[in-house]
């Protein structure tokens, strides 16, 4: 009987570790509407978007993403089973393609909640400037829905990978506009490099070189509840991978 409560207690000082960007949040306006949206008596749409990693495709080998997995802990674990979780990930996306296609695959869905996951392929393609300008539009307009942004820093990568020494100035973007707009953060990098050590990734949550596999879905599942304040040690999901 003693083992049980040992494990939750070393689970909760565990998340206590991770507190910093939620402690941040927990300050911010949108946080107290984030929270009432878990209230609400009202059916609430939450919409998901990014690339390839929130699209979920292929190197989660048959497990659950993580827009899957935070779709069970607020649909079946709080109690909002009407709720509606909608995943407009694309793979190879970057905020360019997300902006054009905006109404297609956020506006149109009339949501309450929207969280943007972009920048992986983004280091490749454009630069820090026209990416920050990119992300401070989408915000912008996602506000103008009436709903809630929340911007994701992309996970880590393998060591030798060639978007290793582009990445880390994109996700140092992500944390300035967040701090900038306001608006709420969700870190996998940091997360990722805690649990490294270093800026490379943990191979083991890793399908190849940048996508992560069912375990590091999982992982970006937790540091989403972390971060937006919704972790319970005694909730399933937010033990997803524990021992």
């Amino acid at each position: 009987m003693k083992l049980p409560k040992l494990l939750l207690a070393l689970l909760a000082t565990a998340a206590s570790a991770f507190a910093g960007v939620a402690e941040d949040n927990a300050k911010l306006p949108d946080y107290s509407t984030f929270q009432n949206l878990l209230k609400s008596k009202k059916e609430v749409t939450w919409v998901i978007t990014g690339d390839s990693i929130t699209h979920g495709a292929k190197h989660t080998n048959g497990s659950r993403s993580y827009p899957e997995h935070f779709n069970e802990r607020v649909r079946w674990e709080m109690g909002r089973k009407n709720d509606v979780f909608i995943n407009t990930g694309v793979s190879g996306e970057i905020t360019d393609g997300l902006l054009k296609a905006f109404d297609f695959r956020v506006a149109r869905f009339k949501p309450d909640f929207v969280s943007i996951n972009l920048g992986m392929n983004d280091c490749g393609k454009l630069t820090p400037d026209k990416y920050r300008a990119n992300l401070i539009e989408l915000v912008k307009r996602v506000r103008a829905l009436g709903a809630v942004p929340v911007l994701q820093v992309p996970n880590t990568v393998k060591a030798g990978d060639g978007r290793g020494p582009k990445l880390p100035p994109f996700c140092a973007v992500v944390r300035e506009v967040a701090a900038q707009e306001k608006v709420l953060l969700v870190d996998h990098r940091a997360d990722w490099e805690k649990a490294s050590g270093s800026e490379s990734a943990p191979t083991k949550w890793l399908n190849d070189a940048i996508h992560p596999n069912g375990v590091g879905q999982a992982e970006m599942a937790k540091t989403m509840f972390r971060d937006l304040g919704l972790f319970d040690p005694k909730s399933p999901t937010c033990r997803l991978g524990d021992k």
